[in-house]
């Protein structure tokens, strides 16, 4: 190129300042037109990804091994094709039985997840899930190669060998594309293209070809090196796929989630709180069960012949007797067939008793007599006229009198006392087998009785048993079950406790199973000091499966059901009073364990919590 220092000088700073000028424009299309385009409808001041949060879906499955309920959390909601998506199902298993059911977590279960069409033909294979940090969560995750509406298969087989499985629709959609990025990228191109033609022509009219080349190759390297990084921040400011809308800003407590009660309305109201604590719940199978007295703790008292009863006291039902106490007493009374032929036996009987009479009075002079001549012939024998044989032969003669007197002693003996014993009348005693209380009394004073026919009950109530029912399938779960709670009809606020730190135990379980209800007994043994059990009454019983772990856990009243959430109040301080969505496990027959939500020290409201709740803004009473 022929310039002259002069022009050459003002040929250099008219292109620099060209060159400034192209660079600031690139700028500024870099700088406003993707803002522009960029805030249509987002706001992207907070740098953080739009939350997209989790589609619920929930499922209840009965089958002959149980009532199951699958509650799947998918992650993200709207699934993309060629976007992996996340499934978290939890499952529980409802069980019935008792005034209330129950819900048990399913854990250590084999869970897989498979994924179909909508028609149900097999789009990928069984993929075992994995175990979720919270208790009874399973986790699987699947890649989708394309759009569409498909079926999330859940198979579910649990450490009793039980298998149950549920399905689910996923709705897969076609990725969104914007084209403004790419727009944007055809205009900064145009622009570096049109700053690096307009350069190389400039140079050209006043130079050689190769020159003019050599001349504008340096504005060529930056404009494209502005045009690579405008592009890079134009796709980093506004992605060419499309991103979720962000979740919609949770309202502020202060607006919907927390109540003000003065302290006035907090005691009309009857408002009462209870702090949250972690302790051992007895939780897991529910079944109903009988008060049984023992066997051995049960008596009849039946007279053993026919006859009219005789009161001995006022024994009546709720009468507490000692072992051996007389009741009542049967007279045994004849009829007049019975009487003329118990009289012939007594006439025999006299009879033969004067005759034995007669002969032992006989046998008592031979007595005497032999007595005197023993005696004779020992003086004779002591004087010399008698020898020693005759002094032994009347010892002898006297112990043969003195037998047959005995024997006709004891024949008149036996007669008489038959013959006193041949009555029209004889009374009988009825004894207590048993101490306890007389809990039935078909006993009227006077009133002629059968012989067999039960006129007292007897219980011992001091210790008792509690038979339930409890089904196959959870025969495994209760086997090592060393806890236990009962309450009844009579007493629903007092809840029995068996087991640890208690008298009461686990007496057996069942051999076998009732064909009909496939139900096992299972019998527990508890102290009833103060008789409030009693014989046949109505007990629910919940066996505890939980393994005696502390777990979060209040009160079954502070919390309430609402349009299928679990909510609590919470108790801020003051007159302040917070609602909160926990999640819940295992229920008690008192307690329900918290899973999220709360933690150990706060307090919730666990009475007057209807009229705390209808005080809130939009509540309902």
């Amino acid at each position: 190129m022929n310039l002259s220092p002069e022009g050459g000088t003002a040929k250099v700073e008219m292109d620099m300042t060209v060159m400034r000028k192209a660079t600031v424009f690139m700028l500024l299309t870099l700088l406003c037109a993707p803002s522009a385009l960029a805030h249509e409808g987002e706001d992207h001041s907070k740098d953080e990804k739009p939350a997209a949060g989790a589609r619920k879906l929930e499922r209840t499955i009965s089958t002959p091994n149980g009532q199951f309920k699958f509650i799947l959390s998918q992650f993200p909601p709207d699934p993309r094709e060629g976007e992996e998506a996340q499934f978290e199902v939890r499952i529980v298993e409802l069980v019935e039985g008792g005034f209330e059911g129950g819900q048990a977590l399913v854990e250590d279960a084999q869970v897989s997840g498979q994924l179909m069409t909508a028609s149900g033909s097999q789009v990928s294979k069984p993929l075992p899930a994995h175990k979720e940090k919270e208790r009874g969560v399973y986790g699987v995750h699947f890649t989708f190669e394309g759009k569409g509406d498909f079926k999330l298969l859940i198979d579910a087989t649990t450490s009793d060998g039980r298998k149950v499985s549920a399905d689910f629709p996923v709705a897969v959609v076609a990725t969104p594309v914007r084209y403004t990025p790419y727009a944007l990228d055809l205009l900064l191109l145009i622009v570096a293209v049109a700053f690096i033609l307009s350069r190389y022509r400039a140079a050209a009219r006043s130079s050689e070809r190769g020159a003019a080349i050599r001349w504008s190759l340096p504005f060529a390297v930056i404009a494209l090196s502005l045009f690579v990084a405008s592009v890079a921040v134009v796709h980093y400011l506004l992605p060419a796929i499309e991103p979720r809308a962000a979740a919609s800003e949770p309202v502020a407590p202060s607006e919907t989630n927390t109540v003000s009660i003065p302290k006035e309305s907090q005691l009309l109201f009857g408002i009462r709180t209870q702090e949250v604590t972690e302790e051992k719940i007895v939780s897991g199978v529910t079944a109903t069960g009988v008060v049984k007295v023992r066997p051995q703790f049960r008596a009849e008292v039946a007279p053993p012949v026919s006859g009219r009863t005789q009161a001995t006291g006022n024994f009546t039902v709720g009468s507490f007797v000692r072992q051996g106490q007389t009741l009542a007493i049967v007279e045994q009374v004849l009829s007049a067939p019975e009487a003329a032929g118990l009289e012939a036996t007594r006439t025999d009987l006299r009879a033969r008793t004067a005759e034995l009479q007669a002969q032992a009075q006989q046998s008592l002079t031979r007595r005497n007599q032999a007595q005197i001549e023993l005696s004779r012939a020992k003086k004779l024998y002591d004087a010399g006229a008698a020898p020693l044989r005759r002094v032994q032969e009347a010892e002898v003669a006297l112990r043969l009198a003195e037998q047959e007197l005995a024997s006709a002693e004891q024949r008149a003996s036996i007669t008489q006392a038959g013959e006193q014993r041949v009555d029209p009348v004889r009374a009988f005693p009825l004894r207590a087998p048993i101490s306890g209380m007389i809990s039935e009394a078909a006993f009227t004073p006077g009133e002629q009785v059968e012989a067999g026919k039960s006129l007292f009950t007897i219980m011992n109530l001091d210790r008792v048993w509690i038979e339930a029912q409890v089904f196959e399938k959870d025969l495994g779960a209760i086997t090592s079950a060393k806890r236990a709670t009962f309450k009844t009809t009579a007493f629903p606020d007092q809840i029995f406790q068996i087991g640890e730190g208690t008298p009461n135990r686990l007496v057996a379980v069942g051999a076998a199973v009732d064909p009909e209800k496939r139900t096992v007994s299972v019998v527990y043994e508890v102290a009833n000091p103060e008789a409030k059990l009693r014989d046949r009454m109505f007990a629910e019983i919940t066996i505890d499966t939980t393994g005696g772990r502390a777990v979060v856990s209040v009160p079954k009243s502070a919390v309430i059901d609402e349009q299928g959430r679990k909510i609590v109040y919470v108790y801020d301080g003051g007159e302040r009073f917070s609602r909160r969505a926990v999640t819940v496990g295992s229920e008690g027959q008192t307690r329900v364990e918290i899973l999220s939500g709360l933690k150990s020290g706060e307090r919730v409201v666990v009475e007057g919590i209807y009229q705390l709740r209808s005080s809130a803004p939009g509540g309902t009473s």
